[in-house]
């Protein structure tokens, strides 16, 4: 307890110097004038130099944009830009903000009528800010102690030229007052002297980081008991939606054609899943529902961790070799801790009735089968195997030319037979995942190999062309033949061979939707097709990926999208597309429980967490096209990293399996009251 209590001192001390020592960015009247805001559909005025009020009463989004005083902010010493925004009107009002013209690094916030809230950008830096002393003592890590996060779409905080603010364009009628837009947050990366003397090892026996305290954080013994019989109580408190049928469809709406299966279908304007009985079905649901979340690589950093299971104890049996790395699962861990000998089958039953009284009736991808085909909840299946790639192996597409991309998903596929293929409990299958559509032609081409898919652009050229001269022409290129052409690399092409490319671009899209369609619905005819999981977060905004979209509707039952923004309203499919559509991903997290990097979307603290929960699922159940949401992911990453580095914060349960009750609670608000929201907006 002592050790606990000095723990919760050194964070409170370390909290109160990180948050008392800010910098003003936007002093109304002094820095800026009111002419260096822009503004569009909004109306503004000064209140004071620390505040100015918005109105609003277009139907589109808002947007003002402050211009930094001398042409950029250097707040490098920082490690956020907050933003007070008080809400003076009727309804509540949500608000995004992101710097220059990055919007990964960005944070929302959501402010009920008569209150005021925090709005926070976390920032995410380029590798070369990394202070130079620290690379040599993390690898593997995308956040690291002090404050440094990495994302593929990073800022520099040495040169910010602007801050953007954006008002929902639902919340017609709004008033806000904007104040003390500040840099806040210190960066404190370790210092060299604290690496070299203290700061290792930082992660604890449990997984967790050593050097500061939280709530909710276990204690190294490992105070389980405890933990386990406070959520008992949770559990049996909240057992789950009463008006739902076995399969988490709605009791309260009139029966539907039941075929045994789930099928979708358009009521009343809404597009639906079906359950097997018949049942409206709306998939609410969460991703990774499986015991090796918290998996991470050892080899080469033990001294990171300051007491890792002997060999031969047993905890031994969480170690696992992966190619040339050991990797050690502290998610199974411990669950073995907390639970004993019978931990799976106890977690494993434990996830079903999670789920239930959380408000969720999915089990979505990612999830181990051993889970979800033991009990009974819903669930879709990932289905990936080694296929043959596009331009060898570099690219993130498969050359469905090559024959042996239709026999090996129609081999994978077979793996299913009589394990979900007549399960009324599989809603049905995801193949494939944020696959790579740029650039797909000039991918094949760029093989020096004669792969199929390079063959396949050929012949089109072949058809399109009566000679190779006629080619080059049109190209500005020399190929002497046919030939030549294949077996050359080709890598860069002119603007006049663009057409030409494209159309290749939409013949091995459309053969790629086509085979995976074709194949499922041969193997599982009764089951559907959820489609690839495009990552098109910012459609329909962004068209560049629009003609995929087409494509996809044509062959998939329902048209899947991984959406890592702050709302889901607004995804609205292309005109003269009119079928489901299932979010396969979104998540938010904050930096307050330990971990040292939020995931792809910040939030100041848990508390917005929740109420960034509820505001995108109900945004996606007034979306007439929008049939599911799924949340990535049930368990927290480790904070040494998983392969690729990533240590979010992003979990509903921590390492040590102990809830986030912020965003449980968000999610049975939401949750319980599902139908009613979607069927209000019929």
């Amino acid at each position: 307890m002592r050790n606990l209590l000095c723990h919760f001192l050194i964070w409170i001390f370390s909290s109160s110097l990180l948050y008392s020592q800010t910098m003003n960015l936007v002093e109304f009247g002094k820095n800026i004038d009111m002419k260096d805001i822009q503004a569009s559909n909004v109306e503004i005025k000064m209140v004071s130099d620390q505040a100015i009020e918005i109105k609003k009463e277009a139907e589109e989004d808002g947007f003002l944009t402050f211009f930094a005083p001398g042409g950029s902010w250097n707040i490098t010493d920082f490690n956020a830009i907050s933003i007070n925004i008080t809400n003076l009107g009727p309804d509540q009002a949500r608000i995004s903000a992101w710097t220059g013209t990055e919007q990964w690094v960005d944070g929302a916030v959501f402010v009920c009528p008569g209150e005021s809230n925090i709005l926070e950008i976390v920032f995410k830096r380029k590798p070369l800010a990394v202070d130079g002393h620290l690379s040599g003592y993390f690898t593997g890590m995308n956040g690291l102690p002090g404050g440094f996060m990495w994302l593929w779409a990073p800022i520099d905080p040495s040169d910010i030229q602007s801050l953007n603010l954006r008002i929902s364009e639902n919340m017609n009628g709004c008033v806000l007052v904007i104040s003390d837009i500040k840099a806040n947050n210190i960066y404190h990366p370790p210092a060299e002297k604290l690496l070299k003397t203290s700061l290792f090892p930082f992660i604890d026996s449990l997984g967790q980081y050593r050097h500061i305290a939280w709530p909710g954080k276990t204690l190294s013994g490992g105070n389980f008991k405890e933990a386990i019989e406070d959520e008992k109580a949770d559990l049996e408190k909240f057992p789950g939606p009463s008006e739902w049928d076995d399969f988490g469809g709605w009791m309260g709406a009139p029966g539907l054609e039941a075929t045994g299966h789930f099928r979708v279908e358009k009521v009343n304007g809404q597009w639906w899943l079906v359950d097997p009985e018949g049942r409206l079905f709306w998939s609410h649901g969460i991703t990774c529902v499986r015991f090796n979340n918290g998996t991470t690589r050892i080899n080469g950093r033990g001294h990171y961790f300051e007491a890792l299971p002997a060999p031969g104890s047993s905890l031994s049996e969480f170690y696992n070799i992966s190619g040339s790395d050991t990797i050690i699962n502290f998610t199974a861990a411990n669950l073995s801790r907390k639970y004993g000998p019978d931990w799976k089958a106890i977690s494993t039953g434990l996830a079903h009735q999670r789920l239930k009284s959380w408000g969720m009736n999915t089990m979505a991808n990612w999830s181990d089968s051993e889970i979800y085909l033991k009990n009974k909840t819903p669930y879709t299946v990932a289905v990936y195997f080694n296929w043959p790639r596009l331009g060898g192996d570099t690219k993130k597409f498969p050359d469905v030319f090559d024959p042996s991309f239709r026999s090996g998903l129609r081999n994978r596929l077979l793996e299913e037979v009589g394990k979900t293929t007549d399960d009324p409990y599989c809603i049905g299958y995801f193949i494939d995942n944020e696959l790579r559509w740029n650039d797909l032609a000039l991918t094949a081409l760029s093989s020096e190999e004669p792969l199929p898919a390079k063959t396949a652009v050929i012949e089109l050229m072949k058809k399109k062309y009566r000679t190779v001269q006629d080619l080059n022409k049109q190209w500005g290129t020399n190929f002497s033949s046919w030939k030549k052409l294949l077996n050359t690399p080709v890598t860069k092409v002119p603007e006049s061979a663009r057409n030409d490319l494209d159309e290749f671009d939409r013949i091995i899209a459309d053969m790629y939707y086509r085979i995976c369609h074709d194949e499922l619905k041969a193997v599982i005819p009764d089951k559907l097709y959820l489609g690839s999981r495009n990552d098109f977060h910012y459609y329909p905004d962004d068209k560049q990926y629009e003609w995929v979209i087409y494509i996809a509707a044509r062959y998939c039952d329902v048209i899947s999208f991984n959406r890592y923004r702050f709302s889901a309203a607004d995804l609205i499919l292309p005109d003269n597309i009119d079928k489901p559509v299932i979010i396969g991903e979104f998540h938010f997290g904050a930096l307050d429980r330990g971990l040292p990097h939020t995931g792809l979307r910040s939030v100041k603290d848990q508390e917005q967490r929740g109420e960034a929960y509820i505001s995108y699922v109900e945004g996606a159940l007034r979306n007439p096209s929008i049939v599911g949401v799924h949340w990535f992911q049930y368990g927290d990453q480790a904070y040494t990293g998983r392969f690729d580095g990533e240590n979010y914060q992003i979990g509903f349960l921590d390492i040590c399996d102990y809830p986030y009750w912020e965003t449980i609670n968000a999610c049975r608000k939401i949750g319980y009251q599902l139908y009613e929201i979607r069927i209000q907006n019929k």
